[in-house]
């Protein structure tokens, strides 16, 4: 675990990220977000978040911290299957464009996930991804 070896040299908090591609948030969802929970509670004095690089719609690639909460698996899994433009499969060219950059913006604000982490969360989660 690299949080438990770098806590040796200091490490105070860390955040998980990877880059999205099919059909990733279900691995994130199941695999992933299982391991940082096994990760916080094997060194609980870290302070681990939940992160990704959104494969930004119309962009490159935005780096996302998601708020330690009840809902962060939720959350993480909701917003990566609705707006990560490499997520679908086969590609669908109308989830890479601004216009989808600006409804994820505005998805993640109205729902409290931009930059003020104390904001509570009233997200109504989706069965579908696309």
């Amino acid at each position: 675990m690299m949080c438990l070896i770098n806590k040796g040299h200091g490490l105070d908090w860390m955040m998980t990220t990877d880059h999205g591609g099919p059909n990733h948030s279900k691995v994130n969802l199941e695999q992933a977000y299982p391991e940082l929970l096994k990760s916080r509670a094997a060194v609980p004095d870290v302070l681990q978040f939940y992160g990704m690089e959104l494969d930004t719609p119309g962009a490159d690639h935005s780096t996302l911290m998601i708020p330690k909460g009840e809902d962060e698996s939720q959350v993480f899994y909701d917003l990566e299957c609705k707006f990560n433009y490499r997520e679908a499969y086969p590609n669908d060219p109308s989830r890479n464009t601004e216009s989808k950059m600006i409804e994820a913006h505005n998805y993640m604000e109205t729902n409290g996930r931009t930059s003020n982490f104390n904001r509570t969360s009233s997200i109504q989660f989706s069965d579908r991804c696309w």
